[in-house]
Protein backbone atom coordinates (compact mmCIF):
# COMPACT_ATOMS: atom_id res chain seq x y z
CA UNK A 1 0.00 0.00 0.00
CA UNK A 2 1.09 3.55 -0.45
CA UNK A 3 0.05 6.87 1.02
CA UNK A 4 1.07 9.59 -1.43
CA UNK A 5 -0.36 11.03 -4.59
CA UNK A 6 2.17 11.71 -7.33
CA UNK A 7 1.56 15.02 -9.11
CA UNK A 8 3.12 14.26 -12.48
CA UNK A 9 3.24 17.85 -13.73
CA UNK A 10 5.73 18.93 -11.07
CA UNK A 11 6.90 15.50 -9.88
CA UNK A 12 6.52 16.35 -6.18
CA UNK A 13 5.42 13.93 -3.46
CA UNK A 14 2.58 15.55 -1.53
CA UNK A 15 2.27 14.87 2.22
CA UNK A 16 -0.52 12.49 3.04
CA UNK A 17 -2.87 14.91 4.80
CA UNK A 18 -2.72 17.35 1.89
CA UNK A 19 -3.21 14.43 -0.45
CA UNK A 20 -6.45 13.46 1.31
CA UNK A 21 -7.76 17.02 1.02
CA UNK A 22 -6.97 17.09 -2.67
CA UNK A 23 -8.62 13.73 -3.24
CA UNK A 24 -11.71 14.86 -1.35
CA UNK A 25 -12.05 17.95 -3.52
CA UNK A 26 -11.80 15.98 -6.79
CA UNK A 27 -13.76 12.88 -5.87
CA UNK A 28 -17.12 14.20 -7.07
CA UNK A 29 -20.01 12.88 -5.04
CA UNK A 30 -17.93 10.65 -2.79
CA UNK A 31 -18.91 11.54 0.76
CA UNK A 32 -16.44 12.33 3.51
CA UNK A 33 -17.02 9.04 5.33
CA UNK A 34 -15.91 7.18 2.21
CA UNK A 35 -12.50 8.86 2.14
CA UNK A 36 -9.42 6.85 3.10
CA UNK A 37 -8.85 6.66 6.85
CA UNK A 38 -5.97 8.69 8.18
CA UNK A 39 -2.70 6.80 8.62
CA UNK A 40 0.79 7.90 9.65
CA UNK A 41 2.79 5.13 8.00
CA UNK A 42 2.52 1.95 5.97
CA UNK A 43 3.80 -1.36 7.24
CA UNK A 44 7.05 -2.80 6.03
CA UNK A 45 7.66 -6.30 4.71
CA UNK A 46 8.22 -8.85 7.47
CA UNK A 47 8.69 -12.61 7.70
CA UNK A 48 6.23 -13.78 10.32
CA UNK A 49 6.12 -17.40 9.15
CA UNK A 50 7.42 -18.61 12.53
CA UNK A 51 3.91 -18.00 13.88
CA UNK A 52 2.20 -20.07 11.14
CA UNK A 53 0.50 -23.35 11.84
CA UNK A 54 2.71 -26.23 10.78
CA UNK A 55 -0.02 -28.21 9.04
CA UNK A 56 1.25 -30.70 6.44
CA UNK A 57 -0.35 -30.73 3.01
CA UNK A 58 -2.73 -33.68 2.76
CA UNK A 59 -2.56 -35.91 -0.31
CA UNK A 60 -5.94 -37.17 -1.45
CA UNK A 61 -6.07 -40.74 -2.70
CA UNK A 62 -7.96 -41.61 -5.91
CA UNK A 63 -11.57 -42.60 -5.36
CA UNK A 64 -14.03 -44.82 -7.20
CA UNK A 65 -16.32 -43.53 -9.94
CA UNK A 66 -18.51 -44.81 -12.74
CA UNK A 67 -17.44 -44.80 -16.38
CA UNK A 68 -19.85 -43.31 -18.89
CA UNK A 69 -19.88 -41.01 -21.94
CA UNK A 70 -19.27 -43.99 -24.28
CA UNK A 71 -15.56 -43.95 -23.62
CA UNK A 72 -12.99 -46.46 -22.43
CA UNK A 73 -10.61 -45.89 -19.55
CA UNK A 74 -7.29 -47.36 -18.44
CA UNK A 75 -4.68 -46.65 -15.79
CA UNK A 76 -0.91 -46.46 -15.82
CA UNK A 77 1.20 -47.82 -13.03
CA UNK A 78 3.89 -45.40 -11.78
CA UNK A 79 6.62 -47.37 -13.58
CA UNK A 80 4.71 -47.05 -16.85
CA UNK A 81 4.38 -43.32 -16.35
CA UNK A 82 8.16 -43.05 -16.07
CA UNK A 83 8.54 -44.96 -19.31
CA UNK A 84 6.00 -42.72 -20.97
CA UNK A 85 7.93 -39.60 -19.99
CA UNK A 86 11.03 -41.05 -21.65
CA UNK A 87 9.45 -40.65 -25.06
CA UNK A 88 10.66 -37.65 -27.01
CA UNK A 89 8.21 -34.80 -26.54
CA UNK A 90 6.48 -33.18 -29.48
CA UNK A 91 6.84 -29.49 -30.22
CA UNK A 92 3.58 -27.67 -30.68
CA UNK A 93 2.01 -24.33 -31.41
CA UNK A 94 -0.90 -23.21 -29.24
CA UNK A 95 -3.75 -21.51 -31.07
CA UNK A 96 -5.92 -19.67 -28.55
CA UNK A 97 -9.65 -19.43 -29.15
CA UNK A 98 -11.84 -16.64 -27.80
CA UNK A 99 -14.07 -19.05 -25.89
CA UNK A 100 -11.15 -20.07 -23.68
CA UNK A 101 -10.35 -23.28 -25.53
CA UNK A 102 -7.03 -24.02 -27.18
CA UNK A 103 -5.99 -26.09 -30.17
CA UNK A 104 -2.51 -27.60 -30.12
CA UNK A 105 -0.98 -28.19 -33.55
CA UNK A 106 1.92 -30.59 -33.29
CA UNK A 107 5.11 -31.18 -35.22
CA UNK A 108 5.82 -34.89 -34.96
CA UNK A 109 9.09 -35.60 -33.21
CA UNK A 110 7.73 -38.19 -30.81
CA UNK A 111 8.48 -41.89 -30.79
CA UNK A 112 6.68 -44.03 -33.37
CA UNK A 113 7.09 -47.75 -32.90
CA UNK A 114 8.48 -49.53 -35.98
CA UNK A 115 5.93 -52.26 -36.60
CA UNK A 116 7.33 -53.42 -39.93
CA UNK A 117 4.82 -54.78 -42.43
CA UNK A 118 1.84 -54.22 -40.16
CA UNK A 119 -0.63 -51.53 -39.00
CA UNK A 120 1.02 -48.37 -37.69
CA UNK A 121 -1.32 -45.66 -36.45
CA UNK A 122 0.15 -42.18 -36.09
CA UNK A 123 -1.59 -39.24 -34.34
CA UNK A 124 -1.39 -36.08 -36.43
CA UNK A 125 -2.96 -33.47 -34.13
CA UNK A 126 -5.16 -32.97 -31.09
CA UNK A 127 -7.78 -30.39 -30.06
CA UNK A 128 -8.50 -30.19 -26.35
CA UNK A 129 -9.25 -27.75 -23.58
CA UNK A 130 -6.44 -26.44 -21.38
CA UNK A 131 -8.81 -25.19 -18.66
CA UNK A 132 -9.98 -28.20 -16.66
CA UNK A 133 -12.66 -27.98 -13.96
CA UNK A 134 -12.83 -30.73 -11.33
CA UNK A 135 -15.66 -33.25 -11.65
CA UNK A 136 -16.68 -32.21 -15.18
CA UNK A 137 -16.38 -33.58 -18.71
CA UNK A 138 -14.75 -31.93 -21.70
CA UNK A 139 -14.35 -32.92 -25.32
CA UNK A 140 -11.18 -34.22 -27.00
CA UNK A 141 -10.68 -34.52 -30.76
CA UNK A 142 -7.82 -36.57 -32.21
CA UNK A 143 -6.74 -36.83 -35.85
CA UNK A 144 -4.84 -40.03 -36.73
CA UNK A 145 -3.62 -41.95 -39.78
CA UNK A 146 -2.62 -45.53 -40.51
CA UNK A 147 0.85 -45.18 -42.03
CA UNK A 148 1.36 -48.96 -42.12
CA UNK A 149 0.47 -51.41 -44.88
CA UNK A 150 -2.27 -53.41 -43.15
CA UNK A 151 -5.73 -52.48 -41.74
CA UNK A 152 -5.81 -51.55 -38.06
CA UNK A 153 -8.16 -51.92 -35.11
CA UNK A 154 -7.35 -50.25 -31.82
CA UNK A 155 -7.76 -47.21 -29.56
CA UNK A 156 -6.85 -43.53 -29.38
CA UNK A 157 -6.14 -42.38 -25.80
CA UNK A 158 -5.95 -39.04 -23.97
CA UNK A 159 -3.84 -39.29 -20.79
CA UNK A 160 -3.63 -37.32 -17.58
CA UNK A 161 -0.10 -38.52 -16.89
CA UNK A 162 0.07 -36.96 -13.43
CA UNK A 163 -3.13 -38.71 -12.33
CA UNK A 164 -2.30 -41.98 -14.13
CA UNK A 165 -5.52 -42.46 -16.09
CA UNK A 166 -6.76 -42.04 -19.65
CA UNK A 167 -9.98 -42.03 -21.61
CA UNK A 168 -10.03 -43.40 -25.11
CA UNK A 169 -12.17 -44.25 -28.11
CA UNK A 170 -12.09 -47.33 -30.35
CA UNK A 171 -11.52 -47.32 -34.11
CA UNK A 172 -11.92 -50.30 -36.44
CA UNK A 173 -10.83 -51.34 -39.92
CA UNK A 174 -8.62 -48.31 -40.51
CA UNK A 175 -7.16 -49.00 -43.96
CA UNK A 176 -3.52 -48.29 -44.93
CA UNK A 177 -3.16 -44.59 -45.75
CA UNK A 178 -6.58 -43.77 -44.32
CA UNK A 179 -7.10 -40.92 -41.83
CA UNK A 180 -9.73 -40.66 -39.10
CA UNK A 181 -11.05 -38.05 -36.70
CA UNK A 182 -12.39 -39.22 -33.37
CA UNK A 183 -14.14 -37.09 -30.74
CA UNK A 184 -14.73 -38.37 -27.22
CA UNK A 185 -15.08 -37.15 -23.63
CA UNK A 186 -12.56 -36.90 -20.83
CA UNK A 187 -13.64 -36.71 -17.19
CA UNK A 188 -11.68 -34.52 -14.78
CA UNK A 189 -11.68 -36.62 -11.62
CA UNK A 190 -12.80 -35.02 -8.38
CA UNK A 191 -9.75 -36.51 -6.65
CA UNK A 192 -7.25 -34.87 -9.01
CA UNK A 193 -4.83 -32.27 -7.76
CA UNK A 194 -5.21 -28.72 -9.04
CA UNK A 195 -2.49 -26.85 -10.90
CA UNK A 196 -0.49 -27.98 -13.90
CA UNK A 197 -1.62 -31.09 -15.77
CA UNK A 198 0.92 -33.00 -17.89
CA UNK A 199 -1.03 -34.59 -20.75
CA UNK A 200 -0.21 -37.21 -23.37
CA UNK A 201 -1.98 -38.84 -26.31
CA UNK A 202 -1.46 -42.40 -27.47
CA UNK A 203 -2.41 -44.68 -30.35
CA UNK A 204 -2.60 -48.44 -29.81
CA UNK A 205 -3.21 -51.26 -32.27
CA UNK A 206 -4.79 -54.57 -31.28
CA UNK A 207 -2.17 -57.29 -30.98
CA UNK A 208 0.72 -54.83 -31.22
CA UNK A 209 0.21 -52.29 -28.45
CA UNK A 210 1.44 -48.71 -28.51
CA UNK A 211 2.40 -47.40 -31.95
CA UNK A 212 2.57 -43.68 -31.17
CA UNK A 213 2.86 -41.69 -27.94
CA UNK A 214 3.12 -37.92 -27.45
CA UNK A 215 3.89 -36.21 -24.14
CA UNK A 216 2.18 -32.85 -24.65
CA UNK A 217 3.67 -31.24 -21.55
CA UNK A 218 1.97 -29.38 -18.70
CA UNK A 219 0.26 -26.52 -20.57
CA UNK A 220 -3.09 -27.72 -19.26
CA UNK A 221 -4.38 -26.53 -15.88
CA UNK A 222 -6.96 -27.77 -13.41
CA UNK A 223 -9.09 -25.68 -11.02
CA UNK A 224 -11.70 -26.31 -8.35
CA UNK A 225 -15.35 -26.60 -9.31
CA UNK A 226 -17.34 -23.61 -8.03
CA UNK A 227 -20.87 -24.91 -8.55
CA UNK A 228 -23.30 -25.22 -5.65
CA UNK A 229 -22.29 -28.81 -4.79
CA UNK A 230 -18.52 -28.27 -4.76
CA UNK A 231 -16.83 -24.98 -3.73
CA UNK A 232 -19.35 -22.15 -4.20
CA UNK A 233 -18.47 -18.58 -3.26
CA UNK A 234 -20.42 -17.59 -0.13
CA UNK A 235 -20.30 -13.99 -1.39
CA UNK A 236 -22.43 -14.88 -4.41
CA UNK A 237 -19.56 -14.68 -6.89
CA UNK A 238 -18.01 -11.45 -5.64
CA UNK A 239 -14.98 -13.30 -4.26
CA UNK A 240 -14.43 -15.03 -7.60
CA UNK A 241 -15.06 -12.05 -9.87
CA UNK A 242 -12.71 -10.95 -12.60
CA UNK A 243 -12.16 -7.20 -12.75
CA UNK A 244 -9.43 -4.69 -13.55
CA UNK A 245 -7.18 -6.16 -10.85
CA UNK A 246 -7.80 -9.89 -11.25
CA UNK A 247 -7.84 -11.38 -14.76
CA UNK A 248 -9.01 -14.96 -15.04
CA UNK A 249 -8.66 -16.89 -18.32
CA UNK A 250 -12.32 -17.19 -19.24
CA UNK A 251 -13.19 -13.54 -18.69
CA UNK A 252 -9.95 -11.91 -19.82
CA UNK A 253 -8.56 -14.21 -22.48
CA UNK A 254 -5.87 -14.31 -23.82
CA UNK A 255 -3.98 -12.32 -21.16
CA UNK A 256 -5.56 -14.42 -18.46
CA UNK A 257 -3.91 -17.55 -19.84
CA UNK A 258 -0.56 -16.35 -18.53
CA UNK A 259 -2.06 -15.59 -15.13
CA UNK A 260 -3.44 -19.13 -15.05
CA UNK A 261 -0.03 -20.48 -16.05
CA UNK A 262 1.64 -18.78 -13.08
CA UNK A 263 -1.23 -19.55 -10.70
CA UNK A 264 -0.98 -23.23 -11.64
CA UNK A 265 2.70 -23.19 -10.66
CA UNK A 266 1.90 -21.39 -7.41
CA UNK A 267 -0.76 -23.86 -6.27
CA UNK A 268 0.45 -26.98 -8.07
CA UNK A 269 -0.15 -30.49 -6.70
CA UNK A 270 -2.60 -29.51 -3.96
CA UNK A 271 -5.93 -31.20 -3.32
CA UNK A 272 -8.04 -28.84 -1.18
CA UNK A 273 -8.52 -25.06 -1.12
CA UNK A 274 -6.83 -24.61 2.26
CA UNK A 275 -3.58 -26.20 1.06
CA UNK A 276 -3.80 -24.51 -2.34
CA UNK A 277 -4.02 -21.05 -0.76
CA UNK A 278 -1.30 -21.90 1.76
CA UNK A 279 1.07 -22.85 -1.05
CA UNK A 280 0.13 -19.76 -3.09
CA UNK A 281 0.77 -17.53 -0.06
CA UNK A 282 4.34 -18.79 0.21
CA UNK A 283 4.85 -18.68 -3.55
CA UNK A 284 3.77 -15.02 -3.81
CA UNK A 285 6.03 -14.09 -0.91
CA UNK A 286 8.92 -15.75 -2.76
CA UNK A 287 8.02 -14.53 -6.26
CA UNK A 288 7.44 -10.85 -5.47
CA UNK A 289 10.13 -8.26 -4.79
CA UNK A 290 9.13 -5.62 -2.26
CA UNK A 291 9.71 -2.16 -3.77
CA UNK A 292 8.84 0.73 -1.48
CA UNK A 293 7.62 4.12 -2.77
CA UNK A 294 8.68 3.48 -6.34
CA UNK A 295 7.58 6.32 -8.64
CA UNK A 296 6.26 3.79 -11.15
CA UNK A 297 3.83 2.42 -8.55
CA UNK A 298 1.52 5.24 -7.47
CA UNK A 299 -1.51 2.96 -7.09
CA UNK A 300 -2.68 -0.62 -6.68
CA UNK A 301 -1.55 -2.51 -9.77
CA UNK A 302 -3.25 -5.39 -11.54
CA UNK A 303 -2.00 -8.95 -11.80
CA UNK A 304 -1.07 -8.47 -15.47
CA UNK A 305 0.78 -5.21 -14.70
CA UNK A 306 2.68 -7.00 -11.92
CA UNK A 307 3.64 -9.83 -14.26
CA UNK A 308 4.72 -7.45 -17.03
CA UNK A 309 6.90 -5.43 -14.63
CA UNK A 310 8.90 -8.22 -13.05
CA UNK A 311 6.71 -9.02 -10.03
CA UNK A 312 7.48 -5.90 -8.01
CA UNK A 313 5.28 -4.00 -5.59
CA UNK A 314 4.29 -3.51 -1.97
CA UNK A 315 1.57 -5.04 0.21
CA UNK A 316 -1.37 -4.33 -2.10
CA UNK A 317 0.46 -5.89 -5.08
CA UNK A 318 1.35 -8.92 -2.96
CA UNK A 319 -2.30 -9.31 -2.02
CA UNK A 320 -3.49 -8.60 -5.57
CA UNK A 321 -1.40 -11.45 -6.91
CA UNK A 322 -2.49 -13.75 -4.09
CA UNK A 323 -6.18 -13.04 -4.71
CA UNK A 324 -5.78 -13.40 -8.47
CA UNK A 325 -4.01 -16.77 -8.24
CA UNK A 326 -6.58 -18.17 -5.83
CA UNK A 327 -9.56 -17.00 -7.85
CA UNK A 328 -7.95 -18.35 -11.00
CA UNK A 329 -7.77 -21.81 -9.41
CA UNK A 330 -11.34 -21.53 -8.12
CA UNK A 331 -10.61 -20.59 -4.50
CA UNK A 332 -12.84 -17.67 -3.37
CA UNK A 333 -10.62 -14.86 -2.08
CA UNK A 334 -11.17 -11.44 -0.52
CA UNK A 335 -8.93 -8.37 -0.29
CA UNK A 336 -8.83 -6.19 2.86
CA UNK A 337 -7.46 -2.77 3.58
CA UNK A 338 -6.55 -2.61 7.28
CA UNK A 339 -5.29 -0.03 9.75
CA UNK A 340 -3.66 -0.72 13.11
CA UNK A 341 -1.89 1.15 15.87
CA UNK A 342 1.54 0.70 17.42
CA UNK A 343 3.24 3.08 19.89
CA UNK A 344 0.75 5.83 19.04
CA UNK A 345 1.32 5.55 15.27
CA UNK A 346 -1.41 4.39 12.87
CA UNK A 347 -0.29 2.06 10.09
CA UNK A 348 -2.05 0.77 6.94
CA UNK A 349 -1.67 -2.60 5.27
CA UNK A 350 -3.23 -4.86 2.62
CA UNK A 351 -4.13 -8.49 3.39
CA UNK A 352 -6.43 -11.25 2.19
CA UNK A 353 -8.68 -14.13 3.20
CA UNK A 354 -9.72 -17.27 1.33
CA UNK A 355 -12.77 -19.49 1.66
CA UNK A 356 -11.80 -23.12 2.32
CA UNK A 357 -15.33 -24.46 2.05
CA UNK A 358 -16.20 -23.93 5.69
CA UNK A 359 -14.58 -20.73 6.95
CA UNK A 360 -12.59 -17.66 5.88
CA UNK A 361 -8.85 -18.18 6.35
CA UNK A 362 -6.44 -15.29 6.91
CA UNK A 363 -3.51 -14.82 4.49
CA UNK A 364 -0.78 -12.17 4.35
CA UNK A 365 1.77 -12.90 1.60
CA UNK A 366 3.72 -9.71 2.41
CA UNK A 367 4.46 -11.06 5.88
CA UNK A 368 4.49 -14.72 4.80
CA UNK A 369 1.74 -15.33 7.36
CA UNK A 370 -1.09 -17.83 6.87
CA UNK A 371 -4.11 -18.73 8.99
CA UNK A 372 -3.03 -16.48 11.83
CA UNK A 373 -5.14 -13.30 12.10
CA UNK A 374 -3.51 -12.72 15.51
CA UNK A 375 -0.14 -12.12 13.84
CA UNK A 376 -0.60 -8.34 14.02
CA UNK A 377 -1.11 -8.46 17.78
CA UNK A 378 1.93 -10.73 17.97
CA UNK A 379 3.86 -8.00 16.14
CA UNK A 380 2.77 -5.43 18.71
CA UNK A 381 -0.19 -3.76 16.95
CA UNK A 382 -3.62 -3.00 18.41
CA UNK A 383 -6.99 -1.71 17.14
CA UNK A 384 -6.85 -3.68 13.89
CA UNK A 385 -9.65 -2.32 11.68
CA UNK A 386 -10.68 -3.89 8.38
CA UNK A 387 -12.35 -2.71 5.18
CA UNK A 388 -13.42 -5.29 2.64
CA UNK A 389 -12.51 -3.95 -0.82
CA UNK A 390 -14.12 -5.26 -4.01
CA UNK A 391 -15.55 -4.35 -7.43
CA UNK A 392 -12.25 -2.84 -8.59
CA UNK A 393 -12.57 -0.97 -11.87
CA UNK A 394 -10.18 1.65 -13.15
CA UNK A 395 -13.11 3.75 -14.37
CA UNK A 396 -14.52 4.24 -10.85
CA UNK A 397 -12.14 7.15 -10.32
CA UNK A 398 -10.28 9.13 -12.97
CA UNK A 399 -8.05 11.27 -10.77
CA UNK A 400 -5.03 8.94 -10.80
CA UNK A 401 -4.39 8.61 -14.54
CA UNK A 402 -5.48 6.60 -17.61
CA UNK A 403 -8.12 3.90 -17.10
CA UNK A 404 -6.28 1.27 -19.14
CA UNK A 405 -2.80 1.31 -17.63
CA UNK A 406 -3.31 -1.48 -15.08
CA UNK A 407 -2.82 0.91 -12.15
CA UNK A 408 -5.84 1.60 -9.97
CA UNK A 409 -6.31 4.11 -7.17
CA UNK A 410 -5.78 2.16 -3.97
CA UNK A 411 -9.06 3.44 -2.48
CA UNK A 412 -11.40 5.21 -4.90
CA UNK A 413 -11.23 2.67 -7.73
CA UNK A 414 -12.78 0.06 -5.43
CA UNK A 415 -16.52 0.38 -5.98
CA UNK A 416 -17.27 -1.41 -2.70
CA UNK A 417 -15.46 -0.42 0.50
CA UNK A 418 -17.20 -2.19 3.35
CA UNK A 419 -16.09 -1.14 6.83
CA UNK A 420 -16.02 -4.17 9.13
CA UNK A 421 -14.59 -2.55 12.23
CA UNK A 422 -12.32 -4.31 14.73
CA UNK A 423 -13.15 -7.95 14.04
CA UNK A 424 -12.71 -10.19 17.07
CA UNK A 425 -10.57 -12.75 15.27
CA UNK A 426 -7.98 -10.05 14.50
CA UNK A 427 -8.08 -8.22 17.84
Amino acid sequence: MRRMLIIRSVKVLVPFVLCILMLSSTAGNISADQNPPYVDKWVEQLDMSKYNENTPIQVQEPGEYNISKNTCIKYLEPADVTKAYNFEKATHKRVNEMDGSAIDVFISRSIIQDTGNSPNVHINSVAHTWYWVRDTWFSVKIWAKNIGDQPADGYLWYWSEEDHYAYGVRYTNLAPGQSITKTFSFWVASWNSVGRKPVAVEATVDGIGRTHYWALGDGQFEKFNNDSSHLPDPDGGQSLESNDLYHMPIEAFPEGYYIMEEAAKAGDDTYNPYDTAKKINGYVNWKMTYVKNNDTLPNTCSDIWIRDHGYIGVCDEFSTLFVSFNRTLGVPARYYYITMVKAGTTYAHGISEIWDGGTWVHADPTWNSYNNPQVYKQAGYTHIKLWRMSSAWDTNYTGEGPSDDGKLHYWYDFGIREYLGELARYN
